[in-house]
């Protein structure tokens, strides 16, 4: 009985959810030629069960700093799933 408890305290760890990203991986596309168009411009987020956060960001103009952060942000994070 304790080699079946042990292992789904260890199942329970690899399936719970990162309260946090680990590791994040982003992809910025601008096309910094064009006036800035936030209504055009979108942004995926997604985080893996072992906590990568993966942002696909496509940017109509061109935005950085504070700027950027605040707009990735206001995107909702959805769960991979997998």
């Amino acid at each position: 009985m304790l080699r079946l408890e042990g292992r789904v305290i260890k199942l329970e760890k690899i399936l719970t959810r990162a309260p946090r990203p680990v590791k994040r991986f982003r992809i910025l596309v601008e096309s910094g030629y064009m006036k800035l168009d936030l209504a055009s411009s979108r942004c995926d987020r997604t985080l893996s069960s072992s906590g990568v956060l993966k942002e696909i960001v496509v940017i109509d103009g061109s935005l950085e700093g504070e700027e950027l952060e605040r707009f990735i942000e206001s995107f909702p994070i959805r769960d991979a799933g997998y």
